[in-house]
Formats: structure tokens, sequence, C-alpha cells
């Protein structure tokens, strides 16, 4: 262990073994070729969230040939079903678990090919805009079933429909056409990997793809390939939800029969984690969660629990995103073993609060079984697993340009409550408006549809209404706009407040003057923002009760209406990385901060800014109820972890307690040293799977722009 103090867990503790070190040594040579897939699906909107260039040349190709198809939805399905049956086969003979995409280069014939092909593509097909994936399957069904029983579902489905029924009996009958030709193309795919691997002579190997997804999973290796198999085509970033909760069966089974071990089932699940680099595009996040609560209310603490957290040490890079359900009252070993594993720079787990978020759910109108059942569907937007059609970061609301959007066209404020009324008018019709046009987008995706046919299948009601995700086929259909940049609002208004209308150093025109020229000549002022005026994250009643306003605004804001599927409207406040796309395009802002500079990264104070600690810091942060914004909290943390001893150990617990105490959501943390971030930016070559969290996700340090690697460094470094 790199730590002097070790907390004992009732599993073995194993080394990674050598299969797992040769698969993530590929893993992380995989991700220099990602970073071309992700410059080009940065660039084109059009194109599926996470698609490679392979895929999109052969699902292009097969647009054109659909083109006799007699709706838009179905042709794009029987395109994204010849796309999937002749995905490349890709096979190693280290494989536990297989399939992977390719996403090297095309050549310069093939870029060529692509260029023509989707340029015919774009000029006939509406675009897939608005929110895909970002949601947990019901994977259980796919262990249960298996692909045959999900088609079986299908025909009893379909022989209930009413020919009388014109209008219902098409539009289901399309949905069911549509899910079918996609699960038989992902057969006829599992096919390939079995022939291929047959020929190999990797027979073993052969004989698990024979069986799964086609037919359920009767073995612990088979419900991982069956899950993977079905994940990796998707792309997108659907999670497999709680795997400790219906995996433990199949774990418990084979160990009672002799075929399977602690250690063996160990390297099972590290294989199974190492997959989601090479096909999950960089820059993403994909998650799952261990522990917690079941959905009737009983503790999740089993041998896979523990083994799933042990995989975090062995694989060691930024996917899968691996969560901790907290609860009051949960072993304490448990949460020694996060705060231990946290303290090696992991960035994994985060902690969710599974007393006050399933609580939340359910009064936001979800079914206790089911809000029980959630999941921090890609960073920290928390979803119902198996049954949802939320939007999450739908869309994006950035905070601070909308406070200088309003001073650019009004100044005179008599006093700081009447800016105040000001900016909440100009934020709620901002929201608003951002709602009717994630309106607009839904009802294009109702038409001509987006999200994926097997997604539809692993999610309740689509099967049995007969509609997909996008025609409103899920239980709950909720959008969750996010707000970004809260806590450097919250900031810049109360220093609009002591320098203009207490202290009266200079006017509101002086003041946006100074900030439309970045600064320029007044680092005096900047610096006297940042040294002299308050700052939200102290523990400071009158900041804390402004911070608890501001929140509670940004809940008022969201429209009461329902959305176009029937769904609410929920904030959230985190930034996934959009803290520093935002701030790029952002002029300098009252609290201090330069025109391009990132914004604040979670839902905690600004960096640098809380100066008393990170107990005052968590206190602040709780003061404003985050049980409303189901959309996600990221609070982000930087603690001295280094050298964890026992009085550190019951420090770092007793934060996440209390935190936890007061309905803190999410709680994320890194450990790394301010001289080790230091050492990374010079020499980045020696730092390459240098893991930070950025704002809700983890990723590696040394592959962000100076400019984000900035902020994190500058954020509180809290000795314990």
């Amino acid at each position: 262990m790199q730590n002097a103090y070790a907390v004992k867990i009732p599993v073995g503790r194993y080394p990674r073994t050598e299969r797992v070190t040769k698969l993530r040594e590929r893993a992380l040579r995989a991700i220099d070729t990602h970073a071309m897939w992700y410059q080009r699906s940065e660039t084109n909107a059009d194109d599926r969230y996470g698609w490679d260039d392979r895929q999109l040349l052969s699902f292009y190709k097969a647009w054109l040939r659909h083109r006799d198809a007699p709706t838009t939805l179905l042709r794009r399905t029987l395109a994204e079903a010849d796309m999937i049956a002749s995905e490349p086969v890709i096979i190693s003979g280290d494989d536990l678990i297989c399939g992977q995409p390719n996403v090297t280069a095309l050549s310069d014939a093939e870029r060529k090919e692509f260029e023509e092909y989707r340029t015919q593509y774009i000029h006939q097909v509406p675009q897939v805009l608005g929110r895909t994936g970002h949601m947990g399957l019901r994977f259980e069904k796919l262990l249960e079933l298996g692909i045959e029983g999900i088609l079986s579902e299908i025909d009893i489905h379909r022989q209930k429909l009413d020919e009388n029924k014109p209008l219902e009996y098409t539009e289901k009958t399309e949905f069911y056409d549509c899910c079918e030709v996609q699960l038989r193309a992902l057969l006829t795919l599992e096919d390939r990997y079995a022939a291929e691997a047959r020929s190999r002579g990797f027979n073993e190997l052969a004989e698990l793809i024979e069986r799964v997804p086609r037919k359920p999973a009767r073995t612990f290796r088979e419900a991982l390939q069956s899950m993977h198999f079905y994940s990796f085509i998707l792309r997108d970033l659907f999670s497999c939800g709680r795997p400790d909760r219906y995996l433990i069966n199949y774990y418990r089974k084979d160990i009672a029969e002799g075929k399977l071990t602690e250690e063996a089932a160990l390297e099972l699940i590290d294989c199974w984690n190492l997959q989601y680099t090479f096909y999950t595009r960089p820059t993403a996040a994909v998650s799952y969660i261990v522990g917690g609560l079941a959905p009737d209310g009983t503790p999740v603490c089993n041998e896979l629990t523990w083994l799933f957290l042990q995989s975090i040490e062995h694989v060691r890079l930024a996917y899968p995103s691996v969560g901790l359900g907290y609860f009051k009252g949960m072993d304490e070993n448990l949460l020694a073993y996060a705060c231990e594993l946290l303290s090696q720079n992991l960035t994994h787990p985060a902690i969710f609060n599974d007393d006050a978020i399933p609580a939340s759910l359910h009064a936001s109108g979800l079914a206790m079984e089911h809000a029980r059942n959630y999941i921090n569907s890609t960073c920290v937007e928390i979803t119902p697993i198996g049954c949802s059609g939320f939007w999450a970061t739908s869309p994006y609301h950035s905070c601070p340009k909308m406070l200088m959007d309003l001073l650019g066209t009004k100044r005179d404020f008599k006093t700081i409550e009447e800016l105040k009324s000001a900016y909440w008018s100009w934020l709620f019709s901002e929201v608003k408006q951002g709602q009717i046009h994630q309106n607009y987008l839904q009802l294009e995706r109702m038409r001509n549809g987006g999200e994926s046919p097997l997604a539809a299948c692993l999610v309740d009601d689509c099967l049995a209404r007969g509609k997909g995700i996008d025609q409103g086929g899920a239980l709950y259909n909720h959008v969750l706009p996010d707000f970004i940049g809260a806590t450097n609002t919250i900031d810049a208004i109360a220093d609009i407040e002591q320098l203009v209308f207490k202290e009266k150093k200079l006017s509101l025109d002086e003041l946006y003057e100074i900030l439309c020229n970045n600064f320029s000549g007044h680092e005096d002022l900047r610096q006297y923002i940042i040294q002299k005026c308050p700052h939200f994250g102290n523990n400071e009643a009158k900041m804390d009760a402004w911070g608890a306003e501001f929140y509670q605004k940004l809940v008022e804001s969201c429209p009461k209406q329902e959305t176009l599927r029937g769904g609410k409207v929920i904030p959230g406040a985190f930034a996934f990385m959009m803290h520093e796309d935002m701030g790029k395009v952002c002029m300098a802002t009252p609290d201090g901060r330069l025109a391009g500079e990132a914004f604040n990264g979670g839902s905690d104070p600004v960096s640098g800014r809380d100066i008393k600690g990170p107990t005052a810091s968590l206190l602040s942060t709780t003061t404003w109820d985050q049980r409303p914004f189901l959309g996600g909290i990221a609070v982000n943390m930087r603690l001295n972890l280094s050298g964890m001893t026992e009085d550190k150990m019951i420090a770092v617990k007793s934060l996440i307690k209390t935190f936890m105490a007061r309905n803190g959501f999410e709680l994320q943390v890194n450990a790394v040293s301010p001289e080790t971030l230091e050492n990374a930016m010079r020499e980045p070559e020696k730092y390459a799977d240098l893991l930070v969290r950025i704002g809700g996700y983890s990723d590696f340090f040394v592959r962000q722009y100076p400019p984000l690697q900035r902020e994190i460094l500058a954020r509180s470094y809290g000795e314990l």
C-alpha cells in the first residue's frame, strides 16, 4: 500500500494481474487515438454523440442505401443497424471481456470518401440535437432474458395491437420494427465475434460470446460480457447503475459451485472496467455507484461492493467514474476504505447521499422504489435507473454572463436590491426561453428520433407503451437545466454591493468600464476585491444567507409548466467542463475574475476564496438547500490526505458525515498536492495518468487546457 494507514477490508487484497496490467497499457495508448475522435465529434453537431469516424462512414453509406424506407425514423434505424452488424471485430487473446471499437484514423482515401458521404447526409437529414444517453439502463432485464427474450417480449406486445386503430397501430409497429432490427443487428455482430474467436482458436471466449448477450446470463463472467457487448456498441453514455446489487447472485453462485474465486472475480471486474476507456469519448463521464440503500431501504454492502472499489486501485483511469452511496449508519470500514482510495490520488469514489437524494427524487414525483434506484448518469446528474427519459444539462446557463449582459444594458440602479431584481428578471426570462428551445428539440426528436432503440429496450415502459424514449416511452421525463458559475455570480453581486453601494469607491458605470478593459491599470482594485471584499464559503452568516437566496432563485426560475414529454424542469448547479468553455467567452466579472478565465468548477465556493478551511467551506456550501438540484451538485474539495493516519482518517470521515447530515448531495475529493500539479504542468510526459476532479467528473490533468489546469491548481488545499 502507498499509505501508512490502511483499512482492513473483508475480501482479499490482491495485486493487479499481468493480464490487467497489459490491458491497462493498451487503454492508455488508446487515449491518444481517442484525442482525434474528440476533436471530430466536437465540430460535427449533426453526428451522434460518441460515434467514431469508421462508424459514421458506415452509417452514411447505409443511410443512402435505405432511401426507400417509409419514415425518417425507420431509415435512421436501418442505417444504424447496418452499421452495428458490420462493426469491425477486434479480439485479443488476453481478453476476458471482449468487444472494442476501431477508432484508428481513416486513410486519405477513406477520409475523402467520408467527406463526400457526409456532405450528402447533412443536406438530407434532421440533426440529432438535444440530449442523448445520460441514463442508466435496466441491465438486469438483459441478463434475465437475453436478446432473444427481449425479441419474444416485442412479439407479445405486437400481438396486442389493434389494426382498427391505424394511428396507434402504425406508430407502435414502427417502434417495434426499430427495436427488432437493431437487436437482430447486434446478434449478427455477436455471431461475427464468435466466429472470429473460433477461427483464432480462442474457444473459451467463443463459447462465451455465442451465449451472451443472445441468451440469459448464467455466470458472473457471462453477465459482465453481456452488459459490455450491449454497451460498447451504443457508444453513448449509458450507465450500468448499481452493479453490486444485481450481480451479487451470479457471483455467489459461481463461488459456491467452485467456478470462481475472489481474485478471479476481481480480475474480471478490472477487465470490464478497463473496456470503458476504449469506447467512451474523451472528456466524457460514464458511471456506476456501489453501496448505499437498496430499493427496499436495506443497506448494500456485499462482497462485490468491496471488489468494485478495490478495482479502482487496479484500473487507475478516468473511466468508469465510480460512486459510493452514503447513508447514516453505513459500515464505517467501507467509508474508511473510500477515504483510503481517495488518499492515493485516485479521485474515485465520489460520495453520494443515499439518504437525501432518494427523498428529493420522491418529492419530485418518482415512486420510492425508483427514487432509491438512482444513478449519477454521467457526472453528477441524478436520474432513475432503467426508467429515465431525463434530459440532463439541458441547456447550460451562464450565470456570470447573464449578469454582465444585464450591466451592458442598464447600470442606473439606486440600490443593490434594484440590481438583484433586474437580474432575477433576466434570469427568469433566459431560463424560460431555454426551456422553449428544449421543447422544440424534443418535438423534432419525437418526429424523427435520435435516441437508440437498443437503449429503449432497457428503459421502462418503452416496450409496454410501444414508444421510444424520444416519443415519451420512459416513465419519467424531467429536463435538467444546469447553472454554471453560480458562486462567481454570488461573489460578484456581493462585491458590487460592497464597492458601489456601501463603500462608494466607484460608480457602477466606472466599474463596468474597468471590467470592459479587463482590469487594465486597475490591478490594485482587483486585489482589493480578492483580498478585502466578502466571498461565499467562509461560514459567514450574511454571505451564506445571500448564497441561499441566490440558489433559491435558481429553483424558482425553472418553469412550472410540464415539458413537452410531461416532465418537470429541475435545476442543476455543476460544471462538467463548461466552466472553462463558458468562461472563455465571458468578459471580466466583478468578483475579480479576468476575461476568459474559467468560472468556478462546481457548486462549492470560488477557487481560492474560501480561506477559512474545509469545514467552513462545507458549512457554507450546505447552508443553501441542495435537495431541489437533481440536475446535479458537484462539490470539489482538495485535501491533504498524503500519509493517511488514523487521526486524519477520523477527520476526513467527520467532514463527509457533516456534509451528508446537512443534506449535501455529492462530494468529490482531489488529494493531489499543489506541488504535484505544478510539476505535471512543467513535465507533462512524466504524469500521463495523473487524475484530477474537474467539475463533476475525473480526467487526466495533463490533457486539460492550461487555463483549466490553472483553475484546478487555484482550488483551496485544505489541511486536516
